[in-house]
């Protein structure tokens, strides 16, 4: 933590103080059998989750996995953000700021995964 900048020290701040928030969290796809690992972490009331995913060290030019994700409300829409962004960046992700059914979360999936190494991607699901 002494080694990140300011921005790199809020993102995690904020990052952690959900995860602390979260009353009951609910583990769902743990790590894929790939270059790449996600994690999703469902509230209880299944109104919040967060999307945790990992590039670690993928192959030249293969195509990271789709991350479908666990325990939520099928019937419920959530809206998608990015959340590990530095202060004023704008996110690349094609579903930052979208809003998906949890079904369709569930059995589709996102595309949040990269080709680049050590890359990471934190979404923030909220219920609408």
């Amino acid at each position: 933590y002494r080694a990140l900048s300011p921005q790199e020290k809020t993102a995690y701040d904020k990052i952690l103080s959900f995860l602390i928030f979260l009353d009951s969290i609910q583990t769902a796809n743990l790590p894929y059998e790939t270059a790449h690992m996600a994690v999703n972490y469902v509230s209880a009331d299944k109104r919040r989750a967060v999307l945790f995913g990992y590039d670690l060290h993928p192959r030249y030019l293969a195509h990271p996995p789709v991350v479908r994700l666990q325990g939520l409300d099928p019937e419920k829409l959530y809206k998608v953000t990015e959340i590990n962004l530095p202060t004023g960046a704008s996110s690349h992700s094609q579903h930052h700021d979208k809003v998906y059914s949890g079904d369709y979360l569930m059995k589709a999936g996102l595309h949040i995964l990269s080709p680049w190494s050590g890359t990471s991607h934190v979404f923030e699901l909220n219920a609408q």
